[in-house]
């Protein structure tokens, strides 16, 4: 188990590892595939969701329903075209093709590692602040839409300025979190780096 510390809370996290048998019952471990979200009261109009690989636990054509739905602007992805083509075709074929609706942008971070670059990430993260605050929906994805998630959804809403312990718990709750050690120290670092509620020029 592991644990963050947060305004006087701890939140405690169970890490999860998956091999190849794993990826077998993959979908019953791990959150809902499709679009979790979070909320903060009024302090920014959009709409921030949390997701698993887009056609990789779900069929593509429910994924794609739902950014309807939900009438997703932008997505923020945190995977690297070689990890999209191995674990969601559909949603390499839709990038190579040009056909996903939302605006997409990606950031690249190995699974369960943390950004190489906090400040290229905060740049990264931008994007999605000013979505948000424009009143967009912004939906962040990883593979399984657990750690990378977890960790860049704490780090998303500390821009906005989501008071800690309230994003903790927003992220816990959406069944997100940070998995590794490292993890939460870039998350923690992250914080003390970047004024709360100021987001940088994307």
């Amino acid at each position: 188990m592991y644990s963050i510390r947060a305004a006087g809370r701890r939140f405690a996290y169970r890490r999860f590892t998956y091999s190849l048998m794993e990826e077998l019952v993959l979908a019953q471990a791990a959150p809902s595939p499709l679009l979790r979200q979070l909320s903060w009261g009024s302090r920014v109009p959009g709409m921030l969701l949390l997701s698993s690989m887009p056609g990789r636990l779900a069929p593509w054509a429910e994924f794609q329903d739902a950014v309807e739905r939900r009438r997703v602007g932008l997505i923020l992805c945190l995977t690297g075209p070689e990890e999209i083509a191995a674990k969601s075709p559909d949603y390499a074929a839709a990038l190579k093709a040009g056909t996903l609706r939302p605006r997409w942008q990606a950031h690249a971070v190995a699974d369960f590692g943390t950004p190489d670059d906090a400040y290229s990430f905060a740049h990264f993260l931008a994007a999605g602040g000013h979505a948000l605050q424009a009143g967009e929906a912004v939906l962040l994805h990883c593979a399984a839409g657990i750690g990378r998630t977890g960790g860049a959804a704490l780090c998303l809403l500390h821009l906005i300025g989501v008071p800690q312990a309230e994003a903790d718990a927003q992220v816990v709750a959406a069944g997100s979190h940070p998995e590794t050690p490292a993890q939460q120290d870039f998350v923690v670092r992250f914080r003390a780096a970047q004024s709360p509620g100021r987001i940088p020029a994307a």
